[in-house]
């Protein structure tokens, strides 16, 4: 099926950082005018998000959930999260989770998703809700969500080591 090629080029592309040729791809199946599954949805968006496109990116999301009317699958869901996290738009994924979480579940690769998000940008009240969030739903930690707790929490406490007025020289 030529959906799963591209798919895997796509994936491959994404893998290897090989932007040019991401970019070339992407151009040609938008050019052959053909729709997407969901999963080549995910794949789309992911590979949009590598190359800083989140115009196209939410392009993309919106066509899928509000032209096609399809309901996003956990995977589709989880990369549309983490292209607006890792670009920035932490606050967007979270009101993007917070709409589709009862339609389409919640796992630990989003909440990790956006606790990273929030360690990037030194939020740890809303990482640490977002745990709070974790344990009232009956999940514990696991080998998903644990690295990210741990870098949230180097990352603050780095955080706050540079925010502080005096710096404490041992010599």
């Amino acid at each position: 099926d030529e959906e799963v090629i591209l798919n895997t080029l796509v994936e491959v592309c994404i893998h290897l950082r090989e932007s040019r040729r991401l970019q070339d791809l992407l151009s040609l199946f938008y050019r052959s005018g053909k729709k997407p599954s969901q999963h080549l949805y995910g794949a789309l968006i992911k590979a949009h998000s590598q190359l800083k496109q989140m115009q196209q990116c939410r392009e993309n999301w919106n066509e899928m959930v509000l032209e096609r009317a399809m309901i996003p699958n956990d995977i589709v869901l989880g990369c549309m999260l983490d292209a607006l996290v890792c670009n920035g738009e932490v606050e967007e994924a979270v009101a993007l989770f917070n709409e589709w979480k009862g339609k389409v579940g919640a796992n630990m690769v989003m909440y990790s998703t956006l606790i990273k998000g929030f360690a990037a940008v030194g939020k740890a009240d809303e990482a640490m809700s977002m745990w709070e969030e974790i344990r009232a739903a009956g999940s514990s930690m696991n080998a998903v969500a644990c690295p990210s707790m741990l870098c949230l929490l180097l990352e603050l406490v780095c955080f706050a080591y540079m925010s502080c007025d005096s710096w404490i020289v041992f010599g």
